[in-house]
C-alpha cells in the first residue's frame, strides 16, 4: 500500500499581511516616540531651569570682570540669538533658515548698539527675544526645538528683569555717552546719562569755572593730587571724573586708572572729606 503524504502550506491573505506589517512597523515608531518623550523636559521644569540659568547669566559680568557689563550681555544676546540658526539648519527648510538668520541679525545689531548707547537696549533685547521664544513655543515655526523655547524664555525675561533693576538702582551699569568730538568743550558734549562722554582737556579758551558767569578770566587754580583705589576700567574713570566734577569750584579732573592717580584743579583747595565722599559715590575709595 502506498501512502501519500500531503503537505499543506498556508499562505497569508493580503489582509493579514498588511495587518502584520502595520503592527510590526508601529512598534519601533511608538518606541521612538516614547524615547523622545523621555528626553523632553516638562514645561514647568524647563522654565524652572531657565530661571536658574537666567540668574547665572545676569551675574556673568562678575566672571568676565575685565569687560564692561554691557559688553558681556551684548555677547550673550548674540549667542542666544544664534542658537535658533542651528535649529533652523537642523529643520532644513530654506525659508526657516532665512527668517532665523534675519532675526538673529536684528538681535546682534541691538546688542552691539547697547554698548555705546544705553544698557536699556540690553533689557529690550532680552525681553524681545523672550517674546520670540514664546511665539516659537506656540507656533513651532522651527521644527525640533522641543523644550528650548520655554527654557530660553525664562532665561531672557529673568536677565531682562535683573538688568532693569540694576540700571534703576545705579548698580553695575552706567548710561553711556552718545557721541563726543575730540577736543570739544564740556558745554558742547552731549550725554545720554550722568557720566561725561570725554575726558579730553578743554580748549585753552574754554571756561569751566562756575564762578566765571560774567566772563572774567580765571587767573589761578589750585592743583591737588589724590590716590584712589578700586579703579579697574574706563567706566570707573568716567564715574570718578563725574563725581569730582560736581564739587564746587572744580575746573578740571584728570584720572589715571593704571596708577590710581587723580589730579584736580579747582578755584580753592578741596576738602579731603568732600573728595572722599565723591569718590565713594563713584564706587571707589580714596587712599589717605
Amino acid at each position: 500500500m502506498n501512502h501519500t503524504h500531503q503537505t499543506t502550506t498556508t499562505h497569508p491573505t493580503p489582509t493579514n499581511a498588511r495587518s502584520a506589517m502595520r503592527s510590526t512597523a508601529s512598534r519601533p515608531a511608538h518606541a521612538g516616540r516614547e524615547q523622545n518623550h523621555r528626553h523632553d523636559l516638562p514645561f514647568s521644569a524647563a522654565v524652572g531651569w531657565g530661571l536658574v540659568v537666567g540668574v547665572a547669566n545676569a551675574a556673568a559680568p562678575l566672571v568676565f570682570w575685565w569687560l564692561e557689563a554691557s559688553s558681556v550681555h551684548a555677547l550673550a544676546i548674540a549667542l542666544i540669538a544664534a542658537v535658533y540658526i542651528g535649529f533652523a539648519v537642523a529643520d532644513g527648510r530654506r525659508h526657516v533658515i532665512a527668517a532665523e538668520c534675519a532675526v538673529a541679525a536684528v538681535f546682534v545689531t541691538v546688542a552691539a548698539a547697547a554698548v555705546p548707547l544705553s544698557p536699556w537696549l540690553l533689557v529690550a533685547g532680552y525681553f524681545a527675544h523672550g517674546c520670540k521664544d514664546l511665539w516659537q513655543h506656540r507656533s513651532q515655526f522651527v521644527a525640533g526645538t522641543r523644550w528650548w523655547p520655554p527654557f530660553c524664555l525664562a532665561v531672557d525675561w529673568t536677565v531682562a528683569g535683573i538688568i532693569a533693576v540694576a540700571i534703576a538702582a545705579g548698580v553695575g551699569f552706567h548710561l553711556h555717552p552718545i557721541a563726543c568730538r575730540p577736543g570739544a568743550e564740556a558745554a558742547t558734549c552731549r550725554s545720554a546719562g550722568p557720566y561725561p562722554m570725554c575726558n579730553q582737556t578743554p580748549e585753552p579758551h574754554a571756561d569751566l569755572s562756575p564762578h566765571n558767569s560774567e566772563g572774567a578770566a580765571m587767573t589761578a587754580t589750585v592743583a591737588q593730587k589724590f590716590t584712589v583705589t578700586g579703579m579697574t576700567c574706563s567706566h570707573c574713570e568716567r564715574a570718578v571724573t563725574a563725581e569730582l566734577s560736581k564739587l564746587d569750584g572744580v575746573t578740571r579732573v584728570a584720572v589715571d586708572v593704571a596708577t590710581g592717580t587723580v589730579i584736580t584743579e579747582s578755584v580753592d583747595t578741596l576738602p579731603v572729606d568732600a573728595v572722599a565722599a565723591a569718590v565713594d559715590e563713584a564706587g571707589d575709595e580714596l587712599a589717605r
